[in-house]
């Protein structure tokens, strides 16, 4: 296997999970494989699989070549207090993902994107 990318659901306070946002959580490629567009292919197909109305959340240090290969593909990044204002209070305080990596991780940058698909799309995680 050269590649690997996983569509995951966000779990809520341990118990539930979102329905609307989704994350990347792993892209794999054999080293001798990068740099060659592949992860970029990887989570396009994956961004397609998700319908315009779910967001898609991913997170990478900075200046490493995942984040490079998520702002190739599409996403957007912001910080951990700006996630903090997209969801309802209630909610933000139970998303323990965002914090685990917000609070630990201080280099972190938290990237979104829409779904690329049509409202049929179908996505196994969501």
């Amino acid at each position: 296997v050269v590649p690997c990318a996983q569509l995951t659901r966000i779990q809520v306070g341990g118990y539930l999970y979102l329905t609307d946002d989704l994350q990347v959580q792993h892209i794999f490629v054999k080293e001798e494989y990068r740099r060659l567009g592949i992860a970029n292919h990887m989570v396009n197909t994956l961004l397609d699989r998700v319908k315009p109305t779910q967001r898609v959340w991913a997170w990478a240090d900075k200046e490493t070549p995942a984040f490079f290969a998520l702002f190739a593909s599409g996403f957007v990044g912001i910080t951990y207090k700006e996630c903090g204002r997209v969801f309802p209070a209630v909610l933000w305080a139970l998303l323990w993902p965002f914090h685990r990596v917000g609070l630990s991780k201080p280099n972190n940058v938290f990237f979104a994107t829409e779904g690329r698909g049509d409202m049929g799309a179908y996505n196994p995680a969501g």
